[in-house]
Parts: structure tokens; sequence; C-alpha cells
């Protein structure tokens, strides 16, 4: 996982430590941001972002006075760029001929059980008996959750770099 995310329950947080150029307008050892998604990929791509505008307010502090809302202003303004880009991205998709509904619902069924599978149990993760049982539950079919351990198997057999 990248140095300045985490999850707290389902949701991933952007941290860092505030550069002494900001500290002093922040008041504050730290910045805490919700980057409001699921997803660790889309974390990792916001946890750049922001890690790059904040080294641009540091700059910026050090030959400007920058105010308190000015920075966090800035910081938002990657978050709502992301998520609104992501919109665009979901309904250019929904509006394409051929678009199904029940189809889309089940996919983000699946891609929910893969990344519940795999934070629980790590990247060695596997659909056990006692997941198979949930997932039925939860109106996953015996094909989607096939799907579910076929899209984990090839995690299993990759080395993550940290």
């Amino acid at each position: 996982m990248a140095v300045h995310i985490f999850r707290r329950e389902a949701t991933y947080y952007w941290r860092r430590r505030t550069p002494r150029a900001l500290a002093k307008v922040l008041d504050r050892p730290h910045l805490f941001v919700s980057l409001r998604t699921t997803s660790l990929l889309r974390a990792r791509r916001l946890a750049i972002k922001l890690d790059a505008i904040l080294d641009d307010a540091a700059m910026l502090a050090e030959n400007a006075d920058l105010s308190r809302s000015q920075i966090e202003t800035m910081l938002g303004a990657v978050v709502e760029r992301h998520l609104a880009k992501l919109e665009r991205v979901a309904l250019a998709a929904k509006s394409t001929p051929g678009f199904d509904v029940d189809q889309a619902r089940s996919d983000d069924k699946r891609a929910l059980w893969t990344y519940t599978l795999l934070d629980a149990q790590g990247a060695a993760a596997a659909v056990r008996p006692e997941d198979r049982i949930r997932m039925a539950a939860d109106g996953l079919s015996e094909a989607d959750i096939e799907a579910v351990q076929r899209h984990l198997s090839p995690m299993n057999n990759t080395k993550v770099w940290v």
C-alpha cells in the first residue's frame, strides 16, 4: 500500500505530515483527507495527485501567503476533479447501446466481494466454503462466485511491491 494512504472501514484516506512552510498556516501536524473511494487503485492515483499538490502548495507558501482555506481548497479540488471524471466515465458507459444494468450490478457485486476477500485475507485470498455461503446469501450465483475465484487466482501468483 502507498505510504500516505490507509483504510478506515471501507474508505481510503490520505494522510501526510504538514510541510514546514504550511504548518504555520494550517496549525496542525498532519493533513487528513477522505479519498471517498473503496478502491485501492483509485486511492493510490489520488494519493499521487494529492502529494504533488501538497508539494506545490508548500513551494507556493514559501514565496506567497496562502490561507488555510486556499490550501484546503487545492487539496479538495483534486478529489472532486477525480470523482467527477469517474462519474463522466460511468455516464458514458451507461449511455452506450446495449448497456445492461443487471450485468453492471452483477459486475459491481463481484468486484465488491473480490476486494472484500482481499482485504480480509491479504494477497493470498481465496473463496473459502464459508465465503461461498455468505456470497450465495448475498445473491451471487455459482458462476459469479467462480468468477471471483478466477479473479483472485492470478493475484495469488503475483508478487506485490510496496
